[in-house]
């Protein structure tokens, strides 16, 4: 064999070495997309039924979390957020008020005006919220919003009413 046969083999086999690294990178990166496409469908289940236990316990706070999902989307789009930030903001909004589950039924469904025990117990609801969010895997930021959803915009918890 003359050098130039060998230095044109070697060239070869680098080439064939690199297809077969590149086809199977190609086949983890699909894996890793399923998977994780796997993983939000699970999250997605998961996130059903915690509503539904929501509304069994509370519809009006089901309804007002779908009406805050709703209206949030909206204003995500028309400021521009992308796909993974209007997908955050949706489970924050749907999530925001799940800890009201631990609010006991009769301070939840109290017509009248709560006492301030009672008002105290419900204002822990972003807190038992976050502590429940925080739970699942892909939920940190979710939880983190619903954590703080009564802040002001200058950080202060909403004020007692009067």
């Amino acid at each position: 064999m003359s050098k130039k046969t060998k230095k044109h083999e070697s060239a070869e086999v680098i080439s064939l070495s690199e297809v077969v690294t590149n086809v199977a990178l190609l086949n983890l990166t699909k894996e890793n997309n399923e998977l994780k496409l796997e993983q939000k469908k699970i999250c997605e289940m998961a996130a059903r039924t915690i509503l539904h236990a929501l509304d069994c316990k509370d519809h009006y706070t089901y309804g007002h979390s779908m009406r805050v999902a709703y209206f949030s989307l909206s204003l995500g789009r028309e400021i521009g957020l992308d796909e993974e930030e209007l997908y955050d903001l949706e489970l924050a909004a749907l999530f925001h008020d799940i800890g009201k589950i631990g609010v006991p039924d009769s301070v939840l469904l109290k017509p009248s005006r709560l006492t301030e025990d009672e008002f105290l117990a419900m204002k822990a609801h972003p807190s038992k919220s976050a502590e429940i969010l925080e739970g699942f895997t892909h939920f940190d930021k979710v939880a983190k919003y619903a954590k703080h959803h009564h802040e002001r915009w200058d950080r202060k918890r909403i004020p007692r009413r009067s």
